[in-house]
């Protein structure tokens, strides 16, 4: 049974000054076993955006186990384990004290040690503030509250700086299981878990899936942060529980629960999974999950959602949808227009919080004709997967609009549910027809056009075109504020700089057809001739007229389809009557 105590601070007075020396109790059972040390940043007086903010943890604490040693406990890190036929999961490599503590008494089922040296200062090892942020010295660290039981010892600490920092932090030990949960290798090529990396006994790098164990009827329960708006709670319950209809799919049942924050909650708990609400301008959402790092197995998760995500969220129906959908050009969206974009959201983040990464190719699974198709699009949205950065219908116009045709994206589509099959049914799953997987590649162009934010369809080109119509009929509008208008230039020029990923790229190792290559430069020239007046940008031209005529794109050619072709690529180029002028001015 949990206990909270209040433990005592015994403050000693020294020659130096004063200093306090910090008990804890530690539970005899937690002795031996593998325990993760983390910490959550409870409250701090800076926050920094995704850096770092109230309720953060470290995406992967420490393993860590205590030890005895004559008059002393041990918590020594866990650098790592083997897989390897024959070979115990209790096979470590290089372990690591971290920690020294000095045991005072044996008090029967605990050992009362003196934590001073651990809880003196914020722990480097798993803080989630930045190092360059802890630059002060700390000037006093107050232990508030500590929770102990047989699975769990957390301290709930107040670390203050001479630079003014101030940060509220809980450290915690979590025991684990005594024998690890069994990894799951996934197929990497046609499937996106997020995954749990280490060596084998041959020295070999092995990636196994990051998921929950849903034996025995298990539930995952999400709290809804009670600083949500109220009206918010209902699309955030339907983004998360729209995941159990793949569970359900699977034999699993309804395995997702989300309910209000109740009174009284221990919401910092690293076994309490919360949708957490974040104040702020910073304009993002994200998942973050503790994992068992000798298995893969999830074991809590938070969603946090930022405040400044709204206008985010706002922006990209007006930019994608306005031309088509005159509600879409309202400055202030009502809830029941607002509330399936929350819906949405939470869903991906779900996603990510469930195992799954971003599959950037789910939107290539479908063709321009079927995102114009009333019936289609009514059952698949925009996109195979609510894991995409496909957003809303750009493709359709103010006529297939009216005809019926959905601008949203999908809440689950046909890969989710082939990936939650995959990855947590016991036969697995065989991927359907438009079950079509690309990684999240971090590149300026990618190598890859099926691998792609914002660009929907398997025809890129087809998809900037009717972007680039989207922004240019938005600049006819009247009412256009500086905001919508800036807007506006960022996605035009965006759009262009999509199709570039044609040139020299490849679509699951099979290059870009050549003829789709020219027909890509001579479209990303026509268009930057082209761009409207009141937004045109130089320098937005100049990079990409510069990426143009650079060093990669030719090269990914020549490595793709031989120098002779990088040849008439820049044939093509020099041969432009746009390109040329630009050429001869570029330098005046």
């Amino acid at each position: 049974m949990m206990r909270k105590l209040a433990l005592t601070l015994l403050y000693t007075l020294l020659a130096t000054g004063i200093a306090a020396a910090q008990e804890l109790h530690i539970p005899k059972t937690m002795l031996g076993r593998d325990c993760l040390f983390g910490s959550r940043l409870v409250k701090v007086n800076r926050e920094s955006g995704k850096a770092f903010s109230n309720g953060q943890m470290k995406e992967q604490p420490l393993l860590v186990s205590f030890g005895i040693e004559n008059d002393t406990l041990l918590i020594i890190r866990q650098k790592g384990y083997t897989d390897a036929q024959g070979v115990s999961w209790k096979t470590r490599v290089a372990n690591e004290k971290l920690f020294e503590l000095g045991i005072l008494s044996d008090e029967g089922d605990a050992l009362r040690v003196d934590a001073t040296s651990l809880l003196r200062t914020y722990p480097l090892a798993v803080t989630v503030i930045t190092p360059k942020e802890l630059k002060g010295d700390a000037t006093c660290s107050e232990l508030l509250q500590a929770v102990e039981d047989e699975e769990l010892l957390s301290v709930l600490m107040d670390y203050s700086y001479s630079d003014g920092l101030e940060a509220e932090v809980l450290l915690f030990f979590l025991a684990l299981k005594d024998e690890p949960e069994a990894l799951r290798r996934l197929d990497e090529k046609k499937i996106g878990y997020n995954s749990l990396e280490y060596r084998d006994i041959g020295g070999n790098k092995v990636q196994k899936a990051q998921r929950w164990l849903l034996a025995d009827g298990r539930k995952i329960r999400f709290y809804v942060d009670r600083a949500f708006p109220a009206a918010w709670f209902k699309y955030i319950k339907e983004g998360i529980e729209d995941w159990n209809k793949a569970f359900e799919a699977v034999g699993l049942g309804s395995v997702l629960e989300v309910l209000p924050e109740p009174q009284g909650l221990d919401r910092n708990s690293p076994l309490v999974n919360m949708v957490r609400f974040i104040p702020g301008k910073e304009a993002n959402a994200k998942g973050q999950v503790l994992v068992d790092p000798r298995s893969g197995e999830i074991l809590q998760a938070d969603i946090f959602w930022w405040e400044g995500v709204t206008g985010l969220l706002k922006d990209w129906r007006y930019i994608q949808t306005g031309a088509s959908d005159p509600d879409a050009r309202l400055l202030d969206y009502p809830l029941e227009m607002f509330g399936p974009m929350i819906r949405h959201a939470v869903c991906h983040e779900a996603g990510h919080v469930l195992g799954l990464s971003h599959n950037m190719g789910a939107s290539f699974a479908y063709t321009p004709e079927q995102l114009r198709d009333r019936d289609f699009t009514a059952v698949y949205g925009t996109s195979a997967s609510v894991m995409d950065y496909a957003r809303y219908n750009h493709i359709a116009s103010a006529e297939d609009v009216r005809n019926g045709v959905n601008l949203l994206p999908p809440r689950i589509g046909p890969y989710d549910m082939y990936a939650i099959a995959e990855g947590y049914s016991e036969s697995g799953a065989i991927p359907g027809e438009y079950c079509f997987f690309s990684p999240f590649i971090s590149a300026a162009i990618s190598p890859d056009p099926s691998s792609q934010s914002e660009s929907l369809s398997n025809d890129l080109l087809y998809s900037s075109a009717r972007g680039l119509e989207n922004c240019r009929d938005l600049l006819c509008l009247d009412g256009l504020n500086d905001e919508r208008k800036d807007l506006i230039k960022k996605y035009y020029y965006r759009y262009i700089h999509l199709t570039l990923a044609n040139i020299g790229g490849s679509v699951h190792g099979m290059p870009v057809p050549m003829r789709l290559q020219r027909a890509t430069v001579d479209f990303v020239l026509k268009n930057l001739e082209n761009v409207p007046a009141e937004i045109r940008d130089a320098e937005e031209e100049k990079r990409i007229l510069g990426e143009l005529n650079g060093n990669f794109l030719p090269k990914r050619i020549a490595e793709n389809h031989g120098h002779g072709q990088r040849g008439r690529y820049q044939q093509r180029l020099e041969r432009n009557k746009y390109y040329k002028n630009y050429k001869k001015n570029e330098h005046k």
